[in-house]
């Protein structure tokens, strides 16, 4: 959240400055969003290679960095991008229902992706999508709410620390309602019994 919100507000000084297009706005959101999916995946492995052993490391990263961080810079866009103008903002319970809404969407994309990661190591891992909505829906409501304290007059070190609170208790939110759901997920099969996405693949692979 720190990268993502010091993007936004990179984009409000160089429009001060020398004016900012779409494109560079889109950009800079878009770096800020890859280094917190990149934050974010390297801290979710960190803390799952240790129950699921057998987990490709690299690949949850690279697939939680490329969605997350799309779906970081999406939600940062809109505040790099506004005007400062305080009369065009929506209430704050449309925003919270829409990163709600946000959230879970982001969450089922984002869970199909990493469920294919863990599909190897565990025994229900589609589950994973249930708890990464679960887990993404509130977090990302925090995130807007977060993102829309700083105003225009914050110096570039006070938007950074509004960023590293909202990302830390984001962070919490969303790592607490995914690690309700890691029992769920069963234990990691054994090697020489084929995961689910295998034993699929065999049966197509036999019915061909």
């Amino acid at each position: 959240m720190t990268a993502a919100a010091t993007a936004a507000k990179s984009t409000q000084l160089l429009s001060d400055r020398i004016g900012v297009n779409l494109g560079m706005a889109i950009a800079l959101a878009v770096v800020g969003g890859i280094v917190e999916g990149a934050a974010l995946g390297t801290a979710q492995a960190i803390v799952l290679v240790r129950l699921f052993r057998r987990l490709n490391v690299r690949r949850w990263v690279w697939v939680t960095t490329v969605i997350a961080g799309v779906g970081w810079a999406g939600a940062s866009l809109p505040s790099a991008m506004s005007s400062d103008s305080e009369s065009s903002a929506p209430p704050i319970a449309l925003i919270v229902l829409g990163a709600l809404a946000l959230g879970a969407v982001m969450g089922i994309l984002l869970g199909s992706a990493q469920a294919w990661v863990l599909d190897p190591v565990v025994d229900r891992a589609r589950r994973w999508i249930v708890a990464s909505a679960a887990g993404w829906a509130p977090a990302m409501a925090v995130i807007f709410v977060g993102a829309g304290l700083p105003e225009a007059d914050w110096s570039f070190a006070a938007v950074a620390a509004a960023g590293a609170l909202t990302g830390a208790v984001a962070g919490c939110v969303l790592g607490a309602c995914t690690w309700y759901f890691v029992p769920a997920l069963g234990h990691a099969p054994n090697r020489n019994t084929p995961s689910v996405g295998r034993r699929l693949r065999r049966r197509v692979g036999h019915s061909g």
